[in-house]
């Protein structure tokens, strides 16, 4: 009998694909597949519109007659795994006060699979907690600092934690997570096919790329530089991109949540990632570096793993309350300097596609030995 592995999670999972922890969850069970497991995804949303969206976004597309109305939970499939998603009765603000009803589903759905193993993620106590009641072992993934920062001084989440595998997607998560919980992460650089990212490309260097999953990310910053620089032409993806101009400016398409990826690499010529925050690690690095484009990114946090030397570095002063206007000016100087340099820009290409080579060699030999340490002894 195939040994079962599922991913629990509550808003953690957006079947539509569109962020970078979904991505990495979803080929990290892909991963583990291959390895000879059965793998899913139970994922647990809150009543919010967009979360109902995400919700029913599996059931739409397969066409199901299924009524919205009574509609709390499904399966399906995606990308070849199978994932339950179930809607559970309150919004994100009363989970904690209405856990209940979370855990009753969760251990349900548990006691109905009977997993082997148990993947947990973030800040994500809730599913840490039933994976603990439910006596499972498993490992915990963190992607991000700021999930982390959450439950730094929280008693319960570093006793269950210590219980279980932890994984961090970069070096820099590593040090956090020894920092804030006294525990010894292992660091496994997110899974991807970078094929499957690689598109056909006839792109011009003054197309800028840009994509946002709120402020932090620096929307600021490509605010600037779609004002001050109108001969530029900027595609930004991504649901969570905000601005203050009064009209849409002509050299700016925004595009929102946008799955189909070729539609976005195989348009730009430059990848902007002007990030105001330490972020773990940053995939879409990795997805332009497949396609030779050439990054532009801060150094912050995980980003200089991601990026090697197939890019540009812009240092920022501080991380609380930095200089925007500054760093936009610097973001300004070394866009201007690449589209004016058509040498330098062959070069980074070239790099940037070296670099997706050499990250895609690191990540399987990184997966490789993370399989057989961490999972084989409890899956065989």
């Amino acid at each position: 009998m195939l040994k079962k592995i599922v991913c629990l999670s509550i808003n953690r999972f957006n079947p539509v694909l569109c962020d970078g922890v979904s991505n990495s969850t979803l080929e990290l069970l892909r991963y583990l597949q291959s390895q000879g497991l059965e793998a899913g995804i139970d994922v647990f949303y809150t009543q919010e519109p967009y979360r109902q969206y995400v919700f029913r976004y599996l059931l739409d597309r397969s066409n199901d007659s299924r009524g919205g109305e009574g509609l709390h939970g499904y399966s399906a499939e995606l990308e070849g795994l199978q994932v339950h998603l179930e809607l559970l009765p309150h919004g994100e603000k009363e989970l904690y006060p209405q856990s209940r009803h979370f855990l009753r589903a969760a251990l349900e759905k548990l006691q109905e699979q009977k997993p082997d193993y148990i993947i947990t993620q973030e800040d994500d106590l809730l599913s840490l907690f039933a994976a603990s009641l439910a006596g499972i072992p498993g490992a915990h993934f963190f992607h991000s600092l700021a999930y982390i920062e959450t439950f730094k001084n929280h008693s319960l989440f570093p006793k269950l934690l210590k219980k279980r595998r932890v994984f961090a997607v970069s070096r820099f998560l590593q040090q956090n997570v020894r920092q804030a919980f006294g525990i010894e992460a292992a660091p496994w650089y997110p899974i991807f096919d970078l094929g499957k990212y690689r598109v056909p490309r006839s792109p011009e260097r003054d197309v800028l790329g840009y994509y946002s999953a709120g402020p932090h990310k620096g929307d600021e910053i490509a605010n600037i530089l779609v004002e001050k620089s109108p001969g530029w032409r900027f595609l930004v993806v991504g649901r969570s991109y905000s601005h203050s101009f009064r009209a849409v400016p002509p050299n700016l398409i925004y595009q929102g949540d946008q799955p189909d990826t070729s539609r976005f690499y195989g348009a730009i010529g430059i990848l902007l990632v002007p990030s105001l925050v330490e972020e773990g690690f940053s995939r879409v690095i990795l997805e332009a570096a497949v396609n030779g484009i050439p990054v532009i990114a801060s150094r912050l946090g995980g980003i200089p793993e991601a990026l090697g030397r197939s890019g540009i570095m812009v240092d920022i002063d501080r991380v609380e309350n930095p200089d925007i206007q500054a760093l936009g000016r610097r973001y300004l100087n070394e866009v201007q300097s690449l589209i004016n340099n058509e040498d330098e820009y062959r070069r980074l290409s070239l790099q940037a596609s070296a670099r997706a080579e050499e990250y895609r060699l690191e990540q399987e030999e990184q997966s490789r030995r993370n399989y057989e340490r961490f999972f084989k002894p409890y899956l065989s």
